[in-house]
């Protein structure tokens, strides 16, 4: 009973954060009840009940606010969301349904009018599905992720999630193929840039990978101050508490 009031709370405080600072984003398809849904997969505050309230809480008020293309991007958003929930809780199976979905969503975006946002989602939803999918879909992929980001950050040149799929791959590409230096370096410019437009979530990305770059390069201290900085806006992100935890039986 404790656990679902802090949830409820944490749900609430979530909403009323969010309603304080603006209802609808237009330009980037953001809005209030996609902002609740993301904070809680992303601060691990709702479980698999509580997570279908909401995604459908999301999806019923992008369709009274948005339409056409930027209503695709929106759900795309929904889709993607709701894939990062099951790929924290290892359920692989339904988190590729979900990115899938997204990645088809996006494109019928792009479709049906070319821009920023629609081109982001489509590499963000793919840039999920190559780390939790067979070789086979990343050989055939695994170049889009960069290709779209780029082609979002050519129509939005400060839009700080499209800079961080692409120096990601800095990060998280597998040795020899990385360069965490350089993935470190392009993170801390775009966090330290006043022009890059960065929601919650993408300073929450940007920290965190900064601190499991570190964590590669043996730097604990550095990991630490990172990471802590991460949990600072998602105190209770399951992922980073992990790699803090392995940090503290090094």
């Amino acid at each position: 009973m404790k656990t679902k009031i802090f949830k409820i709370c944490v749900v609430s405080a979530v909403l009323l954060s969010s309603a304080a600072v603006f209802a609808v984003d237009y330009r980037n398809v953001l809005w209030d009840d996609f902002f609740v849904l993301r904070d809680g997969v992303y601060n691990n505050a709702v479980d698999e009940q509580d997570l279908a309230i909401l995604y459908e809480k999301a999806v019923d008020s992008a369709n009274k606010n948005f339409s056409k293309d930027q209503l695709s991007v929106a759900l795309s958003r929904c889709d993607y969301m709701i894939g990062r929930f099951y790929s924290y809780a290892g359920n692989k199976e339904e988190a590729e349904k979900c990115f899938d979905s997204g990645a088809q969503l996006a494109q019928k975006a792009m479709k049906e009018k070319a821009s920023s946002v629609a081109a982001l989602m489509y590499s963000e939803n793919i840039s999920q599905n190559c780390s939790i999918k067979n070789f086979s879909y990343v050989l055939k992929n695994g170049r889009k992720v960069g290709s779209f980001a780029q082609k979002a950050l050519e129509m939005d040149p400060v839009c700080g999630a499209a800079m961080y799929i692409l120096y990601a791959q800095y990060i998280y590409a597998p040795s020899p193929f990385n360069n965490l230096d350089k993935g470190i370096s392009e993170m801390k410019a775009v966090l330290a840039n006043p022009d890059v437009v960065l929601q919650k979530d993408d300073v929450f990305n940007l920290e965190s990978s900064i601190g499991y770059a570190y964590i590669q390069l043996d730097n604990t201290a550095e990991a630490k101050t990172w990471l802590d900085k991460a949990l600072e806006i998602y105190p209770e992100n399951l992922y980073v508490k992990s790699l803090l935890s392995d940090l503290g039986r090094k």
